[in-house]
């Protein structure tokens, strides 16, 4: 399922990676978590490639589960395609939303 980008909350690792980002745009609006966990900025050299050539994203779905009663979701698996995902200003993600 396809939702909106800006849905998906994003945690203290994926905000600081996107305030380091190419695009000072990216995370704009997004609703933050206040917890931190182990998002490792070094990861998102594998994407260099995509973010630095402008190729084509073809990821596979990130999880998501929603977020208590809100209409916000909590990336569980994919929490590195989501954020290059943003960097690059996509408006959708292709999600599968575990219940």
């Amino acid at each position: 399922m396809d939702i909106n980008i800006k849905l998906l909350l994003l945690d203290k690792g994926m905000l600081k990676s996107l305030k380091q980002s190419i695009n000072p745009y990216a995370g704009r609006g997004h609703k933050v978590l206040l917890y931190d966990d182990s998002f490792q900025l070094s990861k998102l050299d594998n994407f260099k490639d995509i973010l630095e050539n402008n190729a084509e994203i073809n990821f596979p779905d990130i999880i998501v589960k929603p977020f208590k009663t809100t209409k916000y979701y909590e990336v569980i698996d994919g929490r590195h395609r989501a954020v290059v995902s943003m960097i690059k200003g996509k408006a959708v993600i292709k999600c599968n939303i575990l219940e």
